[in-house]
């Protein structure tokens, strides 16, 4: 479809544009925008030029165009020179930029290498591109007007890492946080390679393999020897970024001293941090879940604990049966119980499969110790997300009780959510939550038949009546045990779920990606 040339003598005709109401000119707009978005996949470079070719048209077309073309931007780290010059100078485009996604690429490698851990030489090289890239478009983004809210993804991938044994990675790798989920799975026939027959993966990779994708648990980070680290010294202070997503759509691990942590605290508006970590990896020689966790407590004690603007933080821990195959997962107590303490000032927390909730609520077990009262309390906090192995039929109750106990601490708790999914088709659920009128509720999910005991629904009255002053409903609820069968059948029912993962990513998780 061709745009209209518009000419003096077209304007001043009344058919012309200019003689319809300004409300049929934007219903226009707003429908030639829709057959854009919605034309066929694949044609992405015929829509880029069907939208330059329409704000070519005029001047309210230009603005009308230019709104819905910068609004979500997806950006190559060669892209970031032309971006500077583009919006630079003009803040009607900054201000239409809503979201932007900095896709770095590593080199590409071959059959030679993908078996193997990255060399000391592609461990440089890789950490050069990677700072040079953020540098280059926070020292971009540090120039804009303070007036926007933009919201910044950033993902590292080698397009290689898709055609060796991850390649689970071609159905994700060119997903955007942003898109409407109307896509399937992929039909191309594939070779029989790395592991892999007809779309299947038979073979778990090497050690070797999973290490040049994840890259070292420590994560990748910035090198400070490039030349702009050197011309810039620091990141520079950006205002314009409220909201950091670093989605599970890849693998590579981001260091927390080096790189998390350094980006964060240049963003100095910062009120959402949506992070997507996959498992560390666990090799004969390294211990890579540890690592991570280590690292991901680092990253609550030394930066979230001391992020001004930080009010809200989902941190979703991924994992690969094939990729992550060394016995099961072991939760982190210090982790759990950093994120306690920093989370005091949070109003929105979810900490999934790397934080259990009985670590999190470590301090309000019935304990002989007396040095541990349960002395802390979380003001603002008014929705929480956690799993935990205690619920299971042995113990769910104990940790309902302690939950209770914690919410007194929390007097603007509007819903906390504590779930598992574990093993022998053992799937549970409890929640609280406040309904619009005010009244509160509690209800118990599970596929072996479970009730609340007495004195769970006790404790959850009390926190009803001491922080809201009203009523409490309990409910107990059978889940069918062939339905909810994994974390993913759990995932959907959860009511906080849209706070746990990025709308891309839930789909890719229902959808087995």
């Amino acid at each position: 479809m061709k745009p209209p040339k518009m000419t003096d003598q077209t304007i001043n005709t009344p058919t012309s544009w200019m003689y319809l109401p300004p409300e049929l000119r934007l219903m226009i707009l707003k429908k030639l925008s829709y057959l854009i978005y919605w034309s066929k996949e694949g044609d992405a470079q015929e829509q880029r030029r069907e939208k330059c070719s329409y704000a070519a048209v005029s001047r309210e077309w230009q603005e009308f165009f230019e709104r819905w073309t910068f609004r979500h931007l997806t950006l190559h780290q060669s892209d970031l020179a032309e971006l500077g010059k583009i919006i630079q100078d003009n803040s009607n485009r900054q201000m239409s930029v809503q979201f932007i996604c900095l896709r770095i690429e590593l080199p590409k490698y071959g059959c030679k290498k993908c078996k193997k851990g990255e060399s000391p030489i592609e461990v440089r090289t890789n950490q050069r591109l990677f700072t040079t890239a953020v540098y280059d478009l926070f020292f971009i983004l540090s120039q804009w007007e303070e007036q926007c809210d933009v919201t910044l993804e950033i993902s590292v991938h080698s397009p290689s890492d898709a055609l060796h044994y991850c390649q689970e990675l071609k159905d994700r790798i060119h997903r955007k946080a942003t898109m409407t989920q109307r896509y399937s799975k992929s039909r191309t026939r594939r070779k029989a390679t790395h592991g892999w027959r007809r779309g299947i993966q038979i073979d778990s990779p090497p050690d070797g393999a999973k290490l040049r994708v994840f890259g070292h648990p420590k994560g990748l980070g910035f090198d400070l020897r490039t030349s702009v680290a050197r011309k810039l010294g620091t990141l520079p202070e950006v205002k314009v970024v409220t909201c950091l997503l670093i989605r599970r759509q890849f693998y590579r691990h981001f260091s927390v001293p080096k790189a998390l942590g350094p980006m964060m605290k240049s963003l100095s508006r910062l009120e959402h941090l949506s992070y997507e970590p996959w498992q560390g990896i666990d090799t004969n020689k390294l211990a890579g879940r540890q690592i991570r966790d280590e690292e991901h407590t680092r990253l609550f004690l030394d930066v979230i604990q001391h992020h001004e603007t930080l009010h809200s933080v989902s941190m979703f821990e991924s994992f690969n049966p094939a990729m992550h195959t060394r016995g099961k997962r072991q939760a982190y107590p210090a982790l759990g119980q950093s994120v306690a303490k920093v989370s005091q000032n949070l109003k929105n927390l979810a900490a999934i499969f790397n934080v259990d909730a009985k670590d999190f609520f470590y301090a309000f077990f019935p304990s002989k110790n007396p040095e541990l009262p349960p002395s802390m309390s979380w003001s603002n906090l008014r929705h929480l997300n956690l799993c935990s192995e205690l619920l299971v039929p042995a113990h769910y109750n104990e940790l309902i009780r302690v939950a209770a106990a914690a919410a007194l601490q929390m007097p603007k708790l509007g819903c906390m959510e504590l779930w598992n999914s574990g093993p022998h088709l053992m799937s549970c659920i409890f929640r609280y939550c406040k309904l619009r009128h005010g009244k509160r509720f509690i209800q118990l999910l599970n596929t072996w038949g479970g009730k609340l005991d007495k004195e769970a629904i006790a404790c959850w009255r009390e926190v009803a009546d001491r922080v809201a002053d009203c009523e409490l409903d309990a409910q107990s609820l059978y889940l069918d045990v062939n339905v909810f069968n994994n974390y993913a059948s759990v995932l959907q029912y959860l009511h906080g779920r849209a706070g746990l993962l990025s709308k891309t990513s839930l789909w890719d998780v229902a959808v087995g990606l």
